[in-house]
């Protein structure tokens, strides 16, 4: 398999449920909870369910791992070595709040490792993307993280809502924090030079495998 052809398959994918989640958004008429502050909407599995339809046409006997319909094997029941994991509405609270911050994520993992990340931000059309060794880019033009060595009392941070609630005495040495409600935009704004760095618990395969290496491929740690 190219990783090209699953490149072009995956950005493809990611315009497409960015166009779909944006003909829902601000009119949400399906919440259900899933536990405690996490939601799904209507948008969240037609999202879910455009991508690995696309993918399986493409990629049949690769497993894919979705957050809202869980493994789904493939023609090769044994398995493959190849897992996509997706997240196809990344921020779904801000999205049936009808703020415009969300976005769709998409990687493909070899042997456990990724390999291939697309985050899409539809809102303002910003596809991120890396293949492994390849660099990372949006919209086509090269991205790297910022040279700055330390943190300031100027610096930008990505925290998330649980870091928040959970560590408050750290926040004072990270200096200006952000919270945007999207475990990979906070790691793709790191990414292009935005943000010193971001800081977020409780996330899951599919909520960063792709940001992360976009980050590592833009010259940035990931951990």
């Amino acid at each position: 398999m190219r990783l090209q052809d699953a490149l072009d398959t995956a950005i493809s994918l990611a315009h497409e449920s960015g166009d779909l989640l944006m003909r829902y958004f601000k009119n949400v008429s399906y919440i259900q909870f899933k536990g405690v502050g996490d939601i799904v909407t209507e948008a969240d599995r037609r999202s879910e369910e455009l991508i690995t339809s696309g993918i399986r046409s493409a990629f049949p006997e690769h497993v894919i791992l979705g957050e809202e319909f869980g493994v789904s094997r493939g023609q090769n029941r044994r398995g493959s070595e190849y897992l996509w994991a997706i997240d196809p509405l990344d921020g779904t609270s801000n999205y049936a709040s009808g703020m415009p911050i969300f976005s769709v994520s998409i990687s493909l993992l070899y042997r456990g490792s990724p390999v291939l990340g697309v985050v899409y931000d539809p809102n303002r059309k910003w596809m991120i993307y890396a293949v492994k060794g390849r660099g990372a880019f949006l919209n086509g033009g090269r991205i790297t993280v910022n040279s700055r060595k330390e943190l300031s009392s100027v610096s930008l941070f990505g925290i998330s809502a649980d870091v928040i609630a959970a560590l408050p005495p750290f926040m004072a040495r990270l200096g200006k924090c952000r919270s945007l409600g999207s475990a990979a935009l906070h790691i793709c704004h790191v990414a292009m030079g935005i943000w010193d760095g971001c800081l977020d618990i409780k996330t899951h395969l599919w909520d960063v495998a792709a940001a992360a290496l976009i980050l590592q491929e833009a010259g940035g740690k990931f951990t």
